[in-house]
């Protein structure tokens, strides 16, 4: 059986993009490196589980690994995305992370095709004073979401949502794609993170 043809170019961007050997990537995809090895090289495809597993693995449809054209460098990377805090992105993880909470994202803006009345409103960010007084712009934000101060994480949660914020909260633990990237000592790679956007930006914790 001939298989499903993998774009070699989409493959050496993803390797690339993610910072990945193509035995790391066939080993995040249940693959066996040479089977993905000769399907890179215009060998024999794959079966439709493995090109679903290969997917998978780096959070795409089956659709991208056979489309006909190359991936332009920041074709599938939003601003925000290639800074995200401030500081680009350092691991796979990280990446997979960070390209996860977008999909979501964009995923989410898609519901209100079906609902023109309930368009999501552009984010109307705080006033922060210039400097580097944190503590004034913490009291700034605070004000912003009119914080009384015994506010539990849940209601934290909805005052910010409250302002057109999608929040996303990783799942904790060692394991499971919602979980915070770890070091090779088990530690958080980092606590959180914001996307600005103008529209449904994202804070993750």
């Amino acid at each position: 059986m001939k298989g499903l043809a993998v774009n070699p170019a989409r493959l050496q961007w993803c390797l690339r993009h993610y910072c990945l050997t193509l035995e790391e990537l066939a080993k995040r995809a249940g693959l066996k490196p040479a089977v993905l090895r000769r399907a890179s090289t215009g060998g024999p495809g794959l079966t439709a589980d493995q090109m679903d597993d290969l997917a998978y693995a780096l959070d795409f449809d089956m659709g991208f690994f056979m489309g006909k054209k190359g991936a332009p460098k920041d074709e599938l990377r939003v601003p925000q995305f290639r800074a995200a805090g401030g500081q680009p992105p350092r691991t796979t993880d990280m990446l997979l992370l960070l390209k996860r909470v977008e999909n979501h994202r964009e995923c989410f803006r898609g519901l209100f095709e079906d609902f023109p009345a309930l368009q999501p409103r552009k984010a109307a960010y705080p006033q922060l004073p210039a400097g580097n007084d944190y503590a004034a712009k913490a009291k700034a934000v605070r004000r912003w979401l009119r914080l009384s101060g015994g506010e539990d994480f849940a209601a934290l949660r909805q005052k910010v949502e409250a302002k057109d914020v999608l929040v996303f909260v990783g799942s904790g633990g060692r394991f499971g794609r919602w979980q915070t990237p770890k070091d090779r000592r088990g530690r958080d790679q980092f606590k959180g993170f914001a996307l600005r956007h103008e529209v449904l930006p994202i804070i993750f914790v």
